[in-house]
């Protein structure tokens, strides 16, 4: 790696290091997104199309209050978007664990309860 001509000179570093790792033949940069494309966290339940769609919506105003940081409808809008997002979460969360119990029964055995919860 060393002995490579595209690392002998300083020229050779600028020029690795300027551009993408896709230009360069690596498969690094795109494995790279592709990871943090992936959902990272462990799946739940609850979660449904409103959720998502009520996140998006919030961070949607985030982004629009960041790039107008003194407005104030911006401000109101995200708040409003984000009291939004708390409710449907809530409320999806609060479905599912109705759900759950309502499945439970006297005749549920452990191994039951415990797979639901998983």
């Amino acid at each position: 790696m060393l002995g490579d001509s595209t690392y002998s000179s300083p020229h050779g570093y600028r020029a690795f290091f300027s551009t993408p790792f896709t230009e360069q033949g690596h498969h690094g940069g795109t494995a790279i997104l592709q990871r943090f494309r992936q959902f990272l966290g462990r799946p739940v339940r609850w979660w449904n199309a409103a959720c998502t769609n009520a996140v998006r919506d919030k961070r949607e105003a985030f982004s629009r209050l960041r790039r107008h940081r003194g407005d104030l409808q911006c401000l109101d809008a995200f708040r409003r978007c984000r009291a939004r997002a708390r409710r449907v979460l809530k409320e999806a969360q609060r479905a599912s664990w109705k759900a759950y119990v309502s499945s439970i029964n006297v005749h549920t055995t452990l191994r039951d309860l415990f797979n639901k919860v998983r």
